[in-house]
């Protein structure tokens, strides 16, 4: 397991997917962008509800994986 971790903190386009699954303020910005250009509002809060509960799991499973050791 920390060898996979160590080879994605090398591999770059995994590092840039994992910084943008935690949605940063640079992401966030721009889901509510896009969206809000095509779509309504209720659209817009949905997918930064959604994305945001992806990144909130995404981080507790590292956490969880962390302690584990």
């Amino acid at each position: 397991m920390l060898k996979l971790a160590h080879r994605l903190e090398r591999d770059t386009i995994a590092r840039w997917l994992k910084k943008m699954i935690v949605l940063p303020i640079g992401e966030r910005m721009a889901l509510i962008a896009v969206t809000a250009a095509f779509w309504n509002a209720r659209v817009t809060f949905l997918a930064l509800l959604s994305w945001g509960g992806v990144a909130a799991l995404y981080q507790l499973a590292g956490r969880i994986a962390r302690s584990a050791r």
